[in-house]
């Protein structure tokens, strides 16, 4: 594998043994292009920073400042935003472009004369705080997010 690697793609890997016996490779490049520079993230940064403040719970300022994830996200092609304001104006703006989505889908399933039907649900948390829930049913189909 290392001949094949030095020969064809000029790649030399030199492999060090560490205490655990496990290999540690380093890679020297001819400068040519890595794979992943062809290839679209999978999410979009938006995407992922409005996941880890409303799924994670993670804070706007701890996502601003958090030094691994400073690193983290343009070392994988993402922009991470700097201060805790544009981390927040990011998760909203997102929200926005979601929810225009989700109403748009309503409003064509509207006049394609598809029925549809609500239910409602109501409880009360063990803080004694009261909750609402209303759900939208259209022909079995769930309206998600694109």
């Amino acid at each position: 594998m290392r001949n094949h690697l030095h020969l064809k793609h000029k790649i030399q890997i030199n492999a060090k043994r560490t205490k655990a016996h496990v290999p540690s490779l380093a890679f020297s490049s001819t400068g040519k292009s890595r794979i992943d520079n062809f290839f679209r993230p999978v999410e979009d940064s938006e995407r992922i920073v409005a996941k880890l403040a409303a799924v994670d719970r993670v804070s706007f300022n701890t996502i601003a400042i958090a030094r691994q994830m400073r690193h983290a996200f343009p070392a994988r092609g993402y922009k991470l935003p700097d201060t805790e304001r544009n981390v927040r104006n990011l998760v909203v703006t997102f929200f926005s472009q979601l929810k225009s989505n989700v109403k748009e889908t309503i409003k064509m399933k509207k006049w394609a004369g598809k029925f549809c039907s609500i239910t409602l649900d109501e409880y009360t948390s063990t803080r004694n705080r009261r909750y609402m829930n209303l759900n939208l049913h259209c022909d079995e189909e769930h309206i998600k997010e694109k």
